[in-house]
């Protein structure tokens, strides 16, 4: 069992929805995690993050209907490590696969809507 984790960050695009073979929708999104401190009274921009986070299911269908470039998120999930081969080479990637995702209302609002089950 992997451990749980929490981004809060901004969409570095338009959420990607493809479906898998058995036809499962799956979104792929990157949220970029910027962090800030102050240093001597100023607030110093630190190193960007940049996570890349699937969901799988009808939350798959909801995020591209929901959220697009630029806007603040929250993804809670767990890491897993996604591997293929690309031009004969062995290719690998931590990913979050996520549970949960959302808007942020820190800097934002927004409306519920109500989904039928699926």
């Amino acid at each position: 069992m992997s451990a749980s984790v929490t981004v809060i960050g901004n969409l570095t695009r338009n959420p990607q929805l493809s479906r898998t073979s058995d036809g499962t929708p799956v979104v792929n999104l990157t949220l970029a995690e910027n962090s800030r401190r102050q240093v001597d009274g100023e607030w110093v921009d630190g190193p960007t993050t940049y996570w890349q986070v699937c969901c799988f299911g009808a939350q798959a269908e909801h995020i591209i209907a929901s959220l697009t470039r630029g806007a603040r998120a929250i993804a809670v999930g767990t890491f897993r490590t996604r591997t293929w081969t690309s031009d004969g080479e062995d290719r690998s990637a931590l990913e979050i696969v996520a549970e949960e995702v959302g808007p942020s209302l820190r800097w934002a609002t927004t409306e519920i809507t109500r989904s039928t089950a699926t």
